[in-house]
């Protein structure tokens, strides 16, 4: 048997971050020039731009010369997961915004290792912040630890999914039930980079996403949420894990009463 390849995670640190900053870099050469070039793939929301093709090529190019041997999955390629190591990225989150000259968009790229995540980049490149989770080390921004806030419900700030539809109206409208009791503010911030990375950082308090959106959206969300203490799981409270395309996330206190609140009767 092939002896199994291990990394020297200070150098994919290094890597992923120059990686990631040439990438939200490229894409800022494009921004306030591309919405009349948007594409739609699925739908008027779900649209791609040449700033996408162009993030892309060089994460995805950056990875085929450093780490040869390992599986690519983005958005905007193969959706294919390999055994070992597999690289999962999104290019542009929050093409939409992108497109309309919003600056809530970022990049994200995430190292998993045999269907678990380990290491997670995301860059927002209007503001220049860069967030870094390493499984079981914690999260930083721009090379500072930060960590989720400690926030009840009551008052709490909120990041939720952009798309309401028949897939998650009924959560929605337990939310709505619930506000005849505690007041709280939620926001559709349109970019699960913009959601997680402000809820594991304590801009926001919780995250909820019923969207179903890509495994390219959740895997640097969940390890920087876990990272920066938050507890996350799916929307009936099951553990979460690599591929599940729905996440709730908050300290562990508020979690529970978050989960309350979508499985009520």
């Amino acid at each position: 048997m092939p002896k199994e390849e291990k990394i020297d995670f200070k150098e994919v640190r290094s890597f992923v971050e120059k990686t990631i900053v040439e990438a939200g870099t490229e894409i800022m050469k494009y921004y306030g020039k591309e919405s009349l070039g948007s594409k739609e793939k699925t739908s008027k929301a779900d649209i791609v731009t040449n700033a996408d093709h162009a993030s892309n090529k060089i994460i995805c190019d950056a990875i085929a010369k450093k780490y040869p041997n390992h599986t690519i999955l983005s958005e905007e390629g193969e959706h294919v997961v390999g055994k070992g190591y597999t690289w999962v990225i999104d290019p542009l989150d929050g093409t939409k915004n992108f497109s309309l000259t919003t600056p809530l968009f970022g990049v994200f790229i995430a190292l998993v290792y045999n269907g678990e995540v380990i290491v997670g980049g995301c860059y927002l490149p209007v503001m220049k912040e860069l967030f870094y989770a390493q499984k079981g080390i914690g999260l930083t921004l721009n090379g500072k630890r930060v960590y989720c806030s400690n926030e009840d419900l009551e008052h709490s700030y909120g990041a939720g999914s952009i798309k309401w539809s028949t897939v998650n109206s009924k959560l929605w409208i337990k939310f709505a039930n619930y506000a005849n009791k505690e007041t709280f503010y939620i926001a559709a911030l349109g970019s699960a980079a913009l959601s997680a990375s402000y809820t594991a950082c304590g801009r926001r308090d919780w995250y909820v996403s019923s969207a179903k959106g890509g495994v390219w959206d959740f895997a640097v969300s969940a390890l920087m949420l876990k990272e920066a203490g938050c507890k996350i799981s799916k929307l009936d409270g099951s553990e979460w894990k690599f591929g599940d395309v729905e996440m709730v996330a908050a300290n562990p206190v508020l979690h529970r009463k978050l989960i309350s609140i979508i499985n009520s009767k």
